[in-house]
């Protein structure tokens, strides 16, 4: 039977305009990963949150159009829109959830499950 392990998996306030790793699945585990993202800069905020695929080959490829699962996603200044969240992400080994923000303050979260065989 797998063993999974339930945690947080990364957490990241990147400088902005600057791609920023937020995780990478570790060797022989995959992941089912939440991402969140929150603005606490006070001003209006565009972010992106790219999946990366490796291909098995731990190379750590350049992010392409194709990756992101937002570009350009508007995090607002008011309590209704400060935040948002991506469920559901399932990633293989060396996979890696990639984010950006326009302006500093902004901080990503990623939580879930990684998997062992």
């Amino acid at each position: 039977m797998p063993k999974r392990i339930y945690e947080i998996l990364g957490q990241v306030d990147p400088t902005a305009a600057t791609e920023t790793v937020l995780y990478t699945v570790p060797s022989k585990r995959t992941a089912i990963v939440k991402v969140t993202a929150f603005n606490g800069s006070g001003v209006a905020n565009m972010i992106k949150v790219a999946v990366v695929n490796d291909g098995g080959s731990a190379s750590n490829p350049t992010t392409t159009s194709k990756d992101y699962r937002v570009d350009g996603f508007p995090l607002g200044t008011n309590y209704e829109d400060i935040d948002k969240e991506f469920k559901g992400i399932t990633l293989n080994e060396f996979d890696q959830i990639r984010v950006e923000a326009t302006v500093l303050g902004s901080t990503f979260h990623c939580y879930g499950v990684e998997i062992e065989p």
